[in-house]
């Protein structure tokens, strides 16, 4: 009786772990506050690519969050003049 109790309980502590440790999926669950995130890479052909990721998370005086997230990637094969940069804002 008391080895599938502690199983139960083992199991239980292990999946709040992991969902305490879990990334937010999204931008409303955020605090109020601003945050960013940037990557970049190269591939084996020299083009580097990279992403700027802005997320501003506020309280209106009704206490209604709202949140922009504003991403902004750019691709610049190697050569002259070939940089493209995109930029998208969505709000939550």
């Amino acid at each position: 009786m008391t080895k599938p109790l502690l199983t139960l309980m083992a199991a239980s502590a292990c999946a709040l772990a992991l969902a305490a440790c879990t990334h937010h999926s999204h931008p409303k669950s955020l605090p109020p506050g601003e945050y960013e995130s940037y990557s970049s890479s190269s591939s084996p052909d020299g083009t580097n690519y990279s992403t700027r990721k802005t997320t501003e998370v506020e309280l209106d005086k009704y206490g209604n969050k709202k949140a922009t997230v504003t991403t902004k990637s750019t691709t610049d094969p190697t050569g002259l003049m070939n940089k493209k940069t995109t930029s998208t804002t969505r709000t939550y």
